[in-house]
């Protein structure tokens, strides 16, 4: 019997491809890992240096924020509470219903003479211990002098004081601004803390009881407020105007 040994050949190397590529589809995927290498310790503390830093700056932009935003809304506060006292004067607000000392009396049955409504002022104090407050009070002449009557003190934010006071550019530790009713004219008063007369801080008509020093001669009052945040001038001046300023 003759062999073709070409083609037995040929047939021998077609099997073996065959086999070859059936084992090949037998082999299962190897995957290669890499893992990355770790932060080093001197990568972390500068990773947590750099979040430190961020929340110290926001930290402090946060507390400047909110510094500027209580005096500022100080200053309204106080600016708004000065047309209120001014307001009452020119209506003519007696308060006759206010708690004691009463408000200025009105005729009735058994009162002869109605009091005077002197006008309504607002009280400000720099000295220590007073400076984070102020009063608005009403000024009633009654039986040949004067008494005040529906005093309301008001708080300043905790990180607001009141830093300065000066009438006409003179700087003083307390003034009153006073509102007349029927009149746009306003008059500045300082008090007089030498007399034995406290609290009647109202003597505006003549002095009599000496509580006040005499009217303080200026064109324009001017109240400072300063907390961490900044400083604003509430300005008034004899016109009735007043605005607030951010310095």
């Amino acid at each position: 019997m003759t062999t073709n040994l070409p083609e037995f050949n040929k047939k021998l190397e077609t099997g073996n491809r065959k086999q070859k590529i059936g084992f090949q589809s037998l082999r299962f995927p190897v995957y290669c890992l890499k893992l990355s290498p770790a932060f080093s310790l001197i990568e972390l503390m500068v990773v947590i240096s750099l979040f430190t830093l961020v929340a110290v700056v926001v930290s402090v932009s946060y507390i400047g924020f909110q510094g500027r935003e209580e005096v500022k809304s100080a200053a309204l506060q106080v600016k708004n509470d000065l047309r209120f006292a001014q307001n009452k004067a020119l209506t003519g607000d007696k308060v006759t219903n206010s708690p004691s000392p009463a408000g200025c009396q009105t005729t009735t049955a058994t009162v002869t003479a109605a009091d005077v409504l002197v006008g309504w002022y607002v009280k400000f104090d720099r000295t220590s211990g007073n400076n984070t407050s102020y009063q608005i009070v009403g000024d009633c002449f009654s039986g040949g002098y004067e008494k005040k009557f529906g005093a309301i003190t008001y708080r300043l934010p905790s990180d607001v004081v009141i830093s300065t006071i000066t009438v006409g550019g003179v700087g003083v530790d307390v003034a009153n601004v006073l509102f007349r009713p029927l009149d746009l004219g306003v008059s500045f008063h300082d008090f007089n803390a030498t007399t034995t007369t406290l609290p009647n801080d109202v003597d505006f008509i003549d002095n009599i009881l000496g509580s006040l020093v005499h009217k303080i001669s200026g064109s324009e009052v001017v109240i400072s407020l300063q907390s961490s945040g900044g400083t604003y001038n509430i300005k008034v001046n004899q016109f009735g105007n007043i605005e607030e300023v951010k310095i």
